[in-house]
């Protein structure tokens, strides 16, 4: 520790090259160190400096050391996260001692029949070692990643640059205190889910299949910029936090190709009075600047079904929950499309804040569906819900969009219970559209409020706005 804070007297006071030495060692420092006082240390140094006293050369310099042990040890935990999740699962499965079972002889992927096998209880406590990659990580990964992070964000406040940030992990990362611009940087397949990128300048900025879920750009100039998504992984990831928010920034010119804009969760449980309930949301973008080169080839609607353990226990044959009961493929039916079917990830809650935990403690399945225009035909099953909902003005500006809502809007709805509650919450959710005021884009919201994302809230299927 004494040494470390030595070094500020050649920080301060040193050669452009002593200063990149000292640089170059504290980075590399926290790359290898795993004791998180001495990480506390170097980075406390790094939050000290002031931009004044160093050489642009040896800031850029230390910044491009850090993307890359960054990068490097993401690509490690990354590589990683599959065998680790299926070692968790056979540590699980030998607590079960099913006969003729050999865990050791089998490297790959756990036998189908067995998983089929196995009673709904045991699957679910299976199903409890799905995490995401960044999840669950042992201190000797956490600690330098975490640490490499956030002394990335640090020295792009103090105004390092460097083009490339390809495949790093910043998540949660505070990029809106940069002091230069991030024009042309290329941020593709990082994982900056939750990092804050509000009003910075991305101009030609590049995105592409980078984890942005719950992403700041508010207020961003992302003109020009590449945000093209794909399928995600979605193991892990929080059902509020699933697309960028983008309120407010510049849009001219930029690709969207693939950009999450609408998420539809299903919640079945006992405690509510029909056992089902809905919640639609989608990113609010009514002051984003487009145009007609704003590119939108296809689009992703996410859909999340959550399923209580004991809303299991009391309707073990419904139809809804035969993914953890009959078919363990993890093919979940879509209910916005005809006949259709995607993988889900899953994720597990355990309630802790309940006498009876079973009625919170739940199972959810995410699955993103990539929407193009030969997909519009398809529309059916719930998707008639989504009128009103996806209603966004200056979206209706780009084609596919604009033939999307009008094809919501086409279906018919059922004659039913359901069918009339959902017209209702439509035709809310259309008036709050009209009616919406504008924002403040000079502001700089952080998390998910109703300044970046538009929704009703959670309701009964069989209650409609008038009952709330």
């Amino acid at each position: 520790m004494t040494g470390v804070s030595g070094l500020n007297l050649f920080l301060r006071d040193g050669s452009p090259s002593l200063q990149n030495q000292a640089l170059q060692f504290l980075v590399n420092g926290l790359s290898l160190e795993t004791d998180v006082q001495v990480r506390g240390g170097i980075l406390d140094v790094l939050a000290d400096l002031r931009s004044a006293h160093l050489s642009q050369g040896a800031l850029d310099e230390a910044l491009r050391t850090a993307v890359e042990r960054n990068r490097s040890l993401t690509k490690e935990i990354v590589t990683g996260w599959p065998k680790g999740v299926l070692k968790q699962k056979k540590l699980i499965l030998a607590k079960f001692k099913i006969a003729g079972l050999d865990l050791d002889g089998n490297e790959g992927e756990i036998p189908a029949k067995v998983i089929a096998g196995l009673t709904n209880e045991q699957y679910l406590a299976l199903l409890d070692a799905e995490h995401g990659p960044f999840q669950a990580l042992n201190p000797a990964q956490e600690v330098p990643l975490t640490s490499l992070s956030k002394a990335i964000e640090t020295l792009v406040a103090l105004g390092a640059t460097v083009s490339d940030f390809e495949g790093m992990y910043c998540e949660k990362c505070d990029f809106s205190k940069a002091t230069r611009p991030l024009d042309g940087a290329i941020f593709d397949q990082a994982y900056l889910a939750r990092a804050d990128f509000a009003h910075v300048s991305l101009q030609g900025a590049s995105f592409r299949y980078a984890d942005i879920a719950g992403t700041n750009f508010f207020g961003a100039d992302l003109t020009k910029a590449n945000l093209k998504s794909q399928e995600r992984k979605l193991a892990g990831k929080g059902l509020r936090y699933l697309f960028p928010m983008l309120e407010c920034a510049k849009l001219r010119g930029a690709d969207l190709t693939g950009l999450p804009l609408v998420f539809f969760h299903k919640s079945f449980s006992t405690t509510s009075s029909s056992g089902l309930e809905f919640d639609i949301n989608v990113p609010r973008m009514a002051s984003v600047q487009l145009d007609e080169s704003t590119k939108l080839d296809a689009f992703t609607i996410t859909v999340g079904f959550e399923i209580t353990d004991d809303y299991l226990k009391h309707h073990p044959t419904a139809p809804a929950v035969e993914p953890l009961t009959k078919d363990r493929s993890g093919l979940w039916e879509m209910p916005l499309f005809e006949s259709a079917e995607a993988r889900g990830d899953f994720q597990r809650f355990h309630a802790t804040f309940a006498e009876d935990a079973s009625k919170y403690t739940d199972t959810t399945g995410l699955m993103d569906w990539s929407l193009a225009v030969d997909d519009l035909k398809s529309l059916g099953g719930d998707a008639f819900m989504l009128r009103g909902y996806v209603d966004q003005p200056a979206l209706k500006m780009l084609p596919l969009y604009s033939q999307f809502v009008d094809a919501v809007r086409a279906l018919p709805v059922p004659n039913t219970r359901v069918g009339k509650v959902a017209q209702a919450w439509s035709d809310k959710a259309a008036n709050a559209w009209e009616t919406l005021k504008p924002v403040s884009c000079s502001e700089h919201p952080r998390g998910f409020s109703k300044m970046t994302v538009f929704n009703l809230g959670t309701h009964d299927s069989t209650s409609g706005p008038d009952n709330d």
